[in-house]
């Protein structure tokens, strides 16, 4: 049987609308980002550089990385910087947590 890895976990509250923070799932760095009222995890990394992507900024649904403007939604991970070879950015199941806090769930 696997071990679970520890997590952090962050209170739902503390993420306002259009924000961004970050938390570990195991070893992953996760991007957790509030938009329209719905809280989306994905990878904190690039699909380019691997640059922290909460380094970056989010306008609506779409982050830029702040090395190369490498563009990516947050509500799919898809990449919206045609032209350029950036990879897709792997997302994760929101759960919130009865005591307020959010757990991240399986890759999706």
């Amino acid at each position: 049987m696997r071990k679970k890895s520890p997590q952090q976990r962050v209170k739902s509250e503390d993420i306002p609308e259009g924000g961004m923070t970050t938390t570990k799932a195991g070893t992953r760095e996760i991007l957790l980002a509030r938009v329209d009222g719905k809280i989306y995890a994905m990878d904190n990394a690039c699909g380019h550089s691997g640059y922290p992507l909460h380094e970056g900024t989010l306008d609506g649904c779409v982050v830029t990385c702040g090395w190369h403007d490498a563009r990516f939604d947050v509500r799919s991970g898809a990449v919206l910087s045609p032209g350029r070879d950036f990879k897709p950015i792997k997302r994760f199941r929101v759960v919130d947590a009865e005591d307020g806090t959010i757990k991240i769930g399986e890759e999706i």
